[in-house]
């Protein structure tokens, strides 16, 4: 029997749960933001913490998810390749990929070098020397990094980039290239310093190849003309990329559209209760989500309006990331946010700024003060797809935070993880919600009397001259 009971008692329940309305159940999560990418670096590039830390430098700029060598990239030329002859190696076809894109236009990702170099103690004996003793003189190897004139191109190009010269040390292992490790490193601005960067990769950079080459440089000994032309050797070679400077809103590459019953029915600044205004926020540089693709209604910026301390708020609802165009190269890259007019507003608004750094209540702003928002880095599944990952990297001991690590403070980076940066950026946006009255009137009437008064005789001067035709109107009038 008590089975029985405890069954009917659960069927109840179930009977009442079913009972309660649809409407009345939580809605846990909305629709993810639309986001779109086109196109993302072939490797990973550091950003201007990850690339400034040289623990973490070390760690990864041997790893394929960074190192163009290590990635395959150059023809016949891997990571363990060891060189001891004069040898070329060549990225086919690198003013195609998307790096040499982001190293043209946005003029600040910047390239390193760097190479592991074994100068050989050679002996030789000479028959000018006393008892034909032998003497011992050292080689010299020079390697260095460049662009070139493409297969296909007609173009004339020889655009050195950065060149670094190995000094003899006889039997050692000398890393050049690195930070700490150098200071005999010249590059094409003679800073010395661990990236480098290079302009005007664009026009003659469409028809150019990277190259990397190995060459000896004979050493002349007590002033002699005997040279050593033994060749020394290279190990561990590694290009890679940075890109220290963080995105910003532009206004140049910003529109204002108006959406209506769902659907974008033009450009332009006036709107009235009930429509849409959809802000298609434009980005100095190609951007990305830092970690995961957050909620529509979750991420915010806000609306500051002329004369009026209340604050509204758009929501993050696309990021869109196309291009480059294959004939302009041109990226497209924009934030959209969209505020809906309340239908109640009254009165006249213009918005004048927005704030990327406001939000609602228990609601997220886009850009953060402190470094609270997950950071992944982005780089490509496997060393041959075309399909990104992003990458869960470990902070290193030696860093202060995880900020540019594996923290952030905006949902928005570029392509390298730096956070977007907090601004209030200019708009003129116009809002009227008032309904039209009459201001003033204005009547006039012709009250056609002068004929009949000159008809009947009667003068100006006359004193019964104004009479009642001339204040009421009649037939005719």
């Amino acid at each position: 029997m008590k089975a029985k009971r405890l069954l009917s008692a659960v069927l109840a329940v179930c009977l009442c749960a079913a009972l309660i309305p649809r409407f009345a159940l939580p809605v846990w999560a909305d629709d993810p933001v639309e986001y779109i990418l086109d196109r993302t670096p072939e490797l990973a590039i550091f950003n201007a913490y990850t690339g400034s830390n040289s623990e973490y430098y070390e760690k990864y700029m041997s790893s394929w998810r960074y190192n163009a060598v290590a990635a395959l990239k150059f023809e016949n030329f891997s990571y363990d390749t060891k060189v001891g002859e004069d040898k070329e190696f060549y990225w086919r076809g690198f003013y195609k990929t998307y790096i040499a894109y982001l190293m043209d236009r946005t003029e600040h990702v910047e390239i390193n070098y760097s190479n592991t170099m074994h100068n050989y103690e050679h002996k030789h004996t000479w028959g000018s020397w006393p008892n034909r003793k032998s003497q011992t003189i050292t080689g010299q190897t020079n390697s260095l990094l460049y662009l070139t004139q493409s297969p296909d191109s007609t173009q004339d190009v020889d655009n050195y980039y950065v060149y670094y010269i190995f000094p003899p040390r006889s039997g050692e292992y000398n890393r050049v290239g690195n930070a700490e490790y150098t200071a005999v490193q010249t590059n094409i601005n003679g800073d010395n310093s661990l990236w480098s960067t290079i302009n005007g990769v664009s026009p003659a950079g469409q028809y150019l190849d990277m190259a990397i080459e190995f060459r000896n440089v004979p050493y002349y000994y007590n002033g002699g003309a005997k040279t050593c032309t033994c060749g020394g050797s290279g190990k561990g070679a590694a290009v890679t990329f940075y890109d220290g400077t963080a995105p910003k809103a532009t206004v140049r590459n910003t529109r204002i559209l108006k959406k209506v019953d769902g659907a974008i029915v033009g450009e332009t600044n006036n709107f009235q209760p009930g429509e849409t205004i959809v802000i298609e926020l434009g980005m100095s540089e190609p951007v990305r989500f830092a970690d995961k693709i957050p909620n529509k209604n979750t991420v915010y910026i806000g609306l500051l309006v002329e004369d009026d301390p209340v604050m509204r708020y758009a929501a993050l609802t696309k990021l869109e990331n196309r291009g480059p165009n294959a004939s302009e190269r041109k990226n497209t890259s924009t934030l959209t946010f969209e505020y809906t007019v309340p239908a109640t507003q009254t009165g006249l608004t213009t918005i004048t700024n927005l704030d990327l750094s406001a939000a609602p209540s228990s609601k997220s702003a886009l850009v953060h003060k402190d470094a609270d928002i997950d950071l992944k880095q982005m780089a490509r599944r496997d060393p041959m797809t075309t399909q990104y990952t992003l990458l869960e990297v470990a902070k290193p001991n030696s860093a202060s935070s995880a900020k540019g690590f594996t923290k952030t403070t905006s949902w928005v980076t570029d392509m390298a993880g730096n956070a977007l940066v907090a601004s209030n950026p200019s708009v003129n946006i116009y809002i009227d919600c008032q309904r039209p009255f009459v201001a003033e009137a204005v009547a006039s009437a012709e009250m056609n009397n002068l004929d009949v008064k000159e008809d009947r005789g009667v003068a100006a001067s006359d004193a019964n001259y104004r009479d009642e035709s001339d204040l009421y109107m009649g037939d005719g009038d």
